[in-house]
């Protein structure tokens, strides 16, 4: 019963630690582009180092690292999306929209599983979109913000969706690793189709950014990664699932400690985000039934 305990505080530690992901995401000064390259950058050096020191050999392994690379498209345009959303409005808008990706999640997958979506899927579906019309109503000021955050969770949706099938056949850490080197490559790509570079990038990072890129590259990235993957070989699904969803909670009550004013928002806000969180959680607890 200790060891059950322990594992679903560690789980929950693990979601605030996603939660915060966002938090770090405001701090640092770059833009999302260069932001993304080097969290991406900071994970690849931070898992290739814990696999030699550990002598974790299957880290490597030529096929899992073939089988996961072009999910790291998917990875890439997620985080790109996502940070833009955080740089256009705030992390409480952001992580509301978010939300989302659950459900988003559940009309992908009986395609890939070739089977039929369910009404309980498409009523949910419609709370959802009741909830972030509410969202988009009461803070039309962030319409830019709500637009990438949807984007965002989309892309969320299908990364979770394509990787759970992945993960069955390979090795975590070496899709992640994977994954994680096509998501940098592809960044630095997109940087030069905005006009900026690594290296331009570089010249504009502070000191306190490589602190706040450090943590989240190796914390929030590496080390979430892989903690993510221990506690789901010991707990089901279900209660996975349900911990990750109390993500956006956890950010928005830290980011309204942290920023301040800047995140208190209207209640029309705070009812659209709660439609989004009731769904996906009764829609959860009415699947697992």
């Amino acid at each position: 019963m200790k060891i059950n305990g322990l594992i679903y505080l560690k789980l929950h530690f693990i979601v605030i630690i996603l939660g915060f992901s966002a938090i770090l995401g405001k701090l640092i000064s770059l833009e999302a582009g260069g932001l993304v390259f080097f969290r991406t950058l900071t994970a690849v050096v931070c898992l290739v180092v814990w696999a030699l020191i550990f002598g974790k050999s299957e880290v490597f392994n030529k096929k899992a690292l073939i089988a996961g690379a072009w999910i790291g498209f998917l990875l890439a345009a997620h985080w790109i999306t996502f940070f833009h959303s955080i740089k256009v409005s705030n992390v409480s808008v952001t992580l509301g929209c978010l939300g989302s990706s659950t459900l988003f999640a559940a009309f992908f997958e009986p395609f890939t599983n070739k089977k039929r979506v369910s009404l309980v899927d498409v009523l949910a579906g419609f709370a959802i979109i009741a909830g972030i019309y509410l969202i988009f109503r009461f803070e039309f000021r962030y319409v830019e913000g709500i637009f990438f955050s949807v984007i965002s969770a989309v892309l969320a949706a299908m990364f979770s969706v394509f990787n759970k099938h992945l993960s069955a056949k390979h090795n975590h850490q070496a899709l992640s690793l994977s994954q994680l080197s096509v998501a940098c490559i592809l960044t630095a790509v997109f940087l030069a189709f905005t006009g900026s570079s690594p290296l331009q990038e570089l010249s504009k990072t502070t000191q306190s950014d490589w602190l706040w890129i450090i943590i989240l590259g190796s914390i929030g990235t590496a080390y979430a990664y892989t903690a993510t993957i221990s506690v789901i070989k010991k707990l089901n699904a279900y209660a996975v699932i349900l911990a990750i969803n109390l993500e956006p909670v956890y950010g928005i009550l830290a980011a309204r400690l942290i920023f301040g004013e800047s995140e208190i928002m209207t209640s029309g806000f705070y009812t659209g985000a709660s439609v989004i969180l009731l769904t996906v959680i009764l829609y959860s607890v009415f699947k697992k039934k």
